[in-house]
């Protein structure tokens, strides 16, 4: 095993998505079927950009997007919602089916403003992020 691989910690992870923890980066991997709705594998950004983490149930309605993707069929609502859209606060990288268990990590600088990721358990995701952010802006060990 590599170093890299070593100082990488998991904190949240679902069926083709993964969020992790890699040196001085939190980083959302993206797998499967919904990398080409993503439009990539994933992000990375510095924990140190990291400004707040909260459990969202409500990300969909708080956060709304910009002009809708287009989809193949017009009878069926899209369930999820995976890569980059442009909002009223922002540009916002999505990864969520439902978006009841929506972790919502807002970013202090960078290309997005959020990084809203459907985890398992958001609330103890949200303290993981934080706990990472703030170790890293005191320059402790961080992962």
């Amino acid at each position: 095993m590599d170093d890299h691989k070593r100082t990488a910690s998991i904190i949240a992870s679902r069926p083709g998505v993964e969020l992790r923890c890699e040196e001085d980066s939190l980083v959302l991997a993206i797998s499967g079927w919904r990398r080409l709705f993503a439009l990539g594998g994933g992000l990375r950004v510095p924990l140190t950009a990291v400004a707040d983490a909260t459990a969202d149930p409500d990300a969909r309605s708080r956060l709304p997007v910009g002009a809708p993707r287009p989809r193949a069929s017009r009878s069926a609502p899209v369930r999820f919602r995976y890569g980059g859209y442009p909002g009223p606060h922002g540009w916002a990288f999505w990864a969520i089916g439902s978006g009841q268990d929506a972790l919502v990590v807002e970013l202090e600088t960078g290309r997005y403003r959020f990084l809203v990721v459907e985890v398992e358990d958001p609330q103890a995701a949200a303290l993981e992020v934080l706990t990472a952010s703030r170790a890293a802006r005191r320059q402790d060990t961080i992962c």
